[in-house]
């Protein structure tokens, strides 16, 4: 594991010592108010005093220049704290040329102490230094070796030693002045506390984190009893208390700590204040640490606002945030932006800090991970050499930062299988370590030493020690963070796996097994500690590769012994990894349905949704028109609507027990849920997981529960796209690249059926009319329909050929626990049947093209159900987001287009608008609430759009399933539009003849087929339109069938009732007439 170089500028709080002033007259007076108000920084009280006394002092009256100076040093202060730095140092070089001219050195060397912790502050240590070394020169001249003014001195420079890298020199100085300090000043006094702090700071940086910690709690136990628990010179020290406890990892003590300090900071200072930015930066960096990147990005967005404001766009601070914004780039595998923002950021501390510096060493560290982690190892490779020799300049030997770069350096050589290069280095980085303090964050680093140099031994086949080093590991460790975890158990179960196979003792793979599982709920639970669904499909995305490895050992038990608790294992790890967004969308509905959460609560969820995605989309606005500003506010709002957003979810997981619960199940559905649950007696559902090596799939039916394994020895993915193009590039070829593109079509379809379907009918399929299919990877783009039993003689006579279509009504679902979910999920009928949604574009100027069927396709299924039909302006955005939910069935006849990135997501289009968006992005639809039968989008590319592992493709189709859409007919490709409205019009009818959906879609083809010439049978024009979700026959009966059923029945009872009463009367007359 590549751990991240965070550097954090502990700064010590450096306090003004004040001697008691004569208060024999109204300026002594103002001037000791003031800075007793100063210490209990209450600044503005401070500020007016100190400009009183100023006021007092030039009068001719009662002039005196060495009061007016001490009047503008204070004030100086004053402003210093308030981040007003410039202001601030007007006062200090005013004061200076008084005391200069005045000779009183003392106050001289005060004004050069102040002129010192200006630029200090403004990130200058070489000028900070300077200052503060003309100061103790002139102190020395005056003062006895053992005063406390020299202490502040030696004091001040050591901050200046710490902050460019000198952390030996900075820790003797820091000794020195506390030993002073301890002579002069009575034991608790306050200005103890800056020393304990500062030593603390020295330690922290030197890596020795246990020793920081004591050091940094008496700073605190002082300070807090001199001045109380919430004055803001308490905040720097519960900040960097709760750097100290996250180094440790105890990340919980050191959320609290950080809080803590913000909210001090917010209390007594303005939202710009530089100090709000560094707990802000801490903050992210403890965001990283979990793995909730897009929390830590709101961050260090919002600090990067405030540092850029008060200490200037090319300033050390600023340098700070952007190599931190590129690492949550880089972690959320935007490489290119990742790159940008790391080298932006090199180009500062080169300027500042010169080209040796460790801070640039730790930003070279990351831009190799972040080549790394691109694949790019020879690239990684040089970075990370740059920073090791930089880090043997600034460091002693042994220290963890150079352990560290041991360790990336071997993880480049083990990806390149250069196993006895990384064995080395892996092997020299556990010396280092073993040579320094035992402490927690040490015990971690050991551990995923030992764990690399075993995998390493087992790449040379030295499988007994790299066993051995695997369980020594585990066992190095002491309350490891389950990241550690993660990352250990992992590991160890991927060697236990490999050693299985080159054993072929397959006991050892029931212990990779085992800890598998054990990893996979770490996995599970650091993905529940995410603040967002975004960031926890991020994480799981970045660790998908456990799935895979976790599916294959247990597939491979199954296999090896036959017993069936391994395939519904390896099923059930396969169903964790697939659609997690959706499901958990779905079970977020039903969890707050049945919680008890009040209705207004959920309006103010809904309602901070909607923000999100209305800042999300003006974001991307302002990207496109490069307007950094206005990008940069839309940012801070965003961060603080997720924080919102985050903060109300904590609060219904706490206050709602049963929200959590239903909300983060991880059930999930079994083949004997399946069963159960929704599979038919004629019906079969399959589920492929695709690894590196192979394609596993999961074939279920009503009698049996199997696996089959399909060796990847052929090209996959280029067979899915050679068929797709063959297919899409038919329409607008010539006569001989027509005949080109049917052979190319018809070898590849023919191939593709024989390698991921024709071991599947020998399993079991065959026989059962009714597929259900959960692709994975490229097969999400496939159309299965098309796939070709076999090769036909002629490939342009396409209204013959061997089909799927012809034996199988097939549909699609995103999971299996997705669509069981679905299934058992209580539906609400809306009110009214059917709306037909038919935008008109010709004449527009945005370039898109007139569709010239799409009214006559509304208009001929709209009169199928007697339904509303939306035309021209009438069919806006507007009207389908305030309509929409009213109806059972939809049909959006229009243009869509899918896209491969975040930034530009999947839309469809409706009646184009100057003056409001005629636009329906993906993630609008996650905002509605659409609780349909069945939406058709007769439209182009509606099931296509990014692949993300642990979620699949986020295509349109899928966010109508995240409005809670029960059922979709989407299409894969551009599709004909004249084409596409017959077939459309022809599956309304088998819907309207109450048919299963699938075989509505199955049996409109099957009829343009055998209504349609050769050349329009070809599966460009039917093929591109697939089915998903649930496939039930929609019931258009009457709901008051029933009571007319009933009423007539009755009336019939009465009649038959009164009849027979009659006839019964008059038999009784006639007897007594007789």
């Amino acid at each position: 594991m590549r751990s991240i170089f965070l550097h954090t500028a502990l700064l010590g709080l450096l306090l003004i010592a004040s001697g008691q002033q004569n208060a024999g007259n109204p300026g002594d007076r103002l001037l000791q108010e003031g800075r007793l108000l100063f210490d209990s920084a209450r600044y503005p009280d401070a500020q007016n005093r100190a400009t009183a006394a100023l006021e007092f002092f030039r009068k001719s009256a009662q002039q005196d220049a060495v009061k007016s100076g001490e009047a503008l040093l204070l004030l100086g202060d004053v402003f210093l704290e308030l981040g007003e730095f410039e202001a601030a140092a007007d006062q200090f070089q005013s004061a200076l040329r008084i005391f200069e001219k005045e000779r009183n050195v003392l106050l001289e060397a005060k004004a050069l102490n102040s002129l010192g912790e200006f630029w200090f502050k403004k990130s200058d240590f070489s000028k900070a230094e300077t200052y503060y070394r003309r100061a103790l020169a002139l102190r020395e001249q005056k003062l006895d070796p053992i005063n406390g003014e020299i202490a502040n001195s030696y004091n001040n420079i050591g901050n200046c030693f710490a902050s460019t890298g000198r952390y030996a020199e900075a820790l003797n100085l820091h000794q020195k002045a506390l030993e002073i300090r301890q002579q002069v000043l009575p034991a608790g006094h306050a200005t103890l506390a800056v020393s304990h702090s500062n030593i603390a700071t020295c330690l922290y940086l030197i890596g020795d984190y246990a020793g920081a910690l004591p050091q940094f709690e008496a700073a605190i136990n002082i300070r807090s009893k001199m001045l109380g628990a919430d004055h803001p010179k308490m905040a720097p020290l519960y900040n960097n208390l709760g750097n100290c406890y996250d180094e440790l990892g105890r990340t919980d003590l050191a959320l609290e700590c950080y809080r803590r300090s913000l909210a001090i900071r917010k209390a007594h200072f303005n939202p710009d204040h530089p100090s709000i930015a560094s707990v802000l930066e801490n903050l992210g960096d403890l965001s990283v640490g979990r793995g909730d990147y897009l929390a830590a990005l709101d961050y260090y967005r919002e600090a990067y606002a405030i540092q850029s404001k008060v200490q200037g766009p090319q300033s050390l601070a600023v340098a700070a945030l952007l190599h931190r914004i590129g690492l949550c780039f880089q972690y959320r595998e935007d490489y290119v932006q990742a790159l940008q923002y790391h080298l932006n950021a090199a180009g500062i501390f080169r300027n500042e800090l010169g080209a040796e510096h460790p801070r640039l060493a730790e930003l070279y560290s990351n831009v190799g991970n972040c080549y790394a982690d691109k694949k790019e190892p020879e690239q990684a490779t040089t970075y990370y050499r740059k920073s090791l020799d930089i880090f043997y300049k600034a460091y002693p030997e042994g220290h963890p930062a150079i352990v560290q770069a041991y360790n990336n350096l071997g993880s480049v050589f083990l990806e390149q299988e250069n196993y006895h290069e990384a064995l080395n280095l892996f092997q020299q980085a556990e010396k280092m370590l073993l040579q320094l303090p035992v402490s927690q964050e040490g015990d971690t680093k050991l551990a995923i030493l030992i764990k690399n140099a075993a995998l390493a031994l087992a790449g040379l086949g030295r499988w007994k020690q790299a066993l051995a080093d695997c369980e020594r590991a585990r066992n190095s460790l002491r309350g490891a963070d389950l990241i550690t975890e993660l990352e250990l158990l992992s590991g160890e179960a991927i060697l236990l796996k490999k050693y299985a196979h080159f054993s072929g003792d397959w006991s050892v793979l029931r212990s990779a097994a085992r800890v598998f599982t054990r990893a996979l709920d770490r996995l599970d639970s650091l993905r529940l500690q995410m603040s967002s669904s975004d960031t926890r499909l991020q994480w799981i995305t970045r660790k998908y590769a456990i799935f895979g490895e976790a599916i294959e050992a247990n597939f491979t038990l199954w296999e090896k012994t036959g017993e069936t608790t391994f395939l519904e294992t390896a099923f059930s790890i396969a169903e964790h990894g697939k659609s997690l967004q959706l499901v958990e969308n779905l079970r977020k509905e039903q969890a707050e349905r049945f919680a008890g959460i009040p209705d207004s609560l959920l309006a103010k969820e809904r309602a901070i949704g909607l923000e999100i995605n209305r800042l999300e989309k003006l974001r991307a606005y302002w990207i496109q028109q490069e307007s950094r500003e206005k990008v940069q506010e839309i940012e801070a709002a965003l961060a603080g609507e997720r924080r919102s957003l985050a903060a109300l979810v904590a609060s219904f997981e706490t206050k709602f027990p049963e929200y959590f619960r239903l909300k983060y199940s991880r059930k999930t559905a079994t083949p004997g849920s399946i069963r159960k649950g929704f599979l038919h007696a004629d019906q079969a559902m399959t589920a492929y997981f695709a690894t590196d090596s192979f394609l596993l799939a999961f074939l279920i039916t009503r009698e049996t529960f199997n696996g089959v394994r399909i060796p990847l020895d052929f090209p996959l993915s280029n067979w899915v796209v050679d068929m797709r193009s063959s297919i899409q590039s038919y329409p607008m070829a010539n006569s001989e690249e027509a005949d080109s593109l049917s052979n190319a079509y018809v070898e590849a379809a023919t191939r593709l059926y024989q390698k991921i379907v024709a071991p599947l009918e020998a399993a079991g399929l065959a026989g059962h009319p009714h597929w259900t299919i959960i692709p994975d990877r490229e097969l999400a783009f496939l159309p299965f329909e098309a796939l070709l039993r076999k090769k036909p003689e002629a490939a342009h006579r396409f209204k013959s050929h061997a089909y799927l279509l012809r034996d199988y009504s097939i549909s699609y679902a995103y999971s299996a626990t997705q669509l069981g979910d679905l299934m058992a999920h209580t539906y609400q009928r809306p009110s009214k049947i059917m709306a037909a949604f038919a935008p008109e574009f010709r004449g527009n100027d945005y370039g898109l093209t007139a569709l010239q069927h799409n009214r006559r396709e509304a208009r001929s299924v709209g009169a199928l159900f007697d339904g509303d039909i939306l035309e021209g302006a009438a069919a806006s955005v507007e009207a389908f987001r305030r309509d929409a939910g009213k109806y059972r069935m939809l049909l959006l006849a229009t243009h869509g287009k899918a896209s491969s990135t975040y930034d530009k997501p999947s839309y469809l289009v409706f009646s184009p608008n100057k003056n409001t968006a005629f636009e329906l992005i993906v993630r609008d639809l996650y905002e509605m609430h659409l609780p349909a039968e069945l939406v058709v989008l007769s439209a182009c590319e509606t099931n296509l759009g990014e692949h993300k592992e642990g979620e699949g493709v986020v295509s349109l189709a899928k966010g109508f399933f995240h409005a809670g859409v029960r059922s979709m007919v989407a299409t894969l490709w551009s599709v004909d539009d004249a084409r596409n409205a017959d077939l459309m019009l022809q599956f309304f009818q088998q819907i309207r003849k109450e048919k299963p959906k699938d075989d509505a879609l199955k049996q409109a083809k099957l009829n343009y087929l055998k209504a349609r010439p050769h050349d329009e049978a070809h599966p460009f024009f039917w093929a591109a339109a697939v089915a998903t979700g649930d496939m039930t026959p929609m019931d258009f009966r009457s709901p008051w069938r029933w009571l007319l059923y009933g009423t007539g029945m009755l009336i019939a009872g009465v009649v038959v009732w009164w009849k027979r009463s009659y006839f019964l009367v008059k038999k009784r007359h006639q007897k007594k007439q007789r």
